[in-house]
């Protein structure tokens, strides 16, 4: 899902408030049109039969830190292991902390766990923007 923020938001969390945007300065009525435009080019990028390369590349989320469950981390598919020295995965009975290391053509994040790479899709993740 995408959300967007179509006024200034006042209450915004602070962890995305430098990063986050809004579309209008003021109140409009007919926000029809809007909607269209944005099915429209989700439409056009789908018709790709991949994710484009500039939104591959440009993305905000490439060597963040993720945080996903347990659960998540199970079921997510394991492209290869390779356990090295940095071993960036923080283990707790709860979490999966990983990072970002590829946006692959179809829009799944490859995130490796401290040397075990997955592919995260279709689920919630939470996300570190902040370095």
């Amino acid at each position: 899902g995408i959300g967007i923020d179509l006024y200034k938001n006042k209450n915004i969390d602070k962890e995305i408030k430098n990063i986050a945007g809004y579309i209008f300065e003021k109140e409009i009525n007919d926000i029809e049109y809007l909607l269209i435009d944005i099915v429209k080019q989700i439409y056009a990028l789908i018709s790709y039969n991949r994710i484009p390369d500039i939104y591959i590349n440009n993305n905000l989320v490439l060597n963040k830190k993720i945080e996903i469950t347990n659960e998540q981390y199970d079921i997510a598919k394991e492209l290869y292991s390779k356990p090295h020295k940095d071993f960036l995965s923080i283990i707790s009975f709860n979490k999966k902390i990983g990072k970002i290391i590829k946006i692959d053509d179809e829009g799944n994040l490859v995130v490796d766990f401290g040397g075990i790479v997955k592919l995260i899709s279709n689920t919630n993740v939470k996300i570190e923007l902040q370095n």
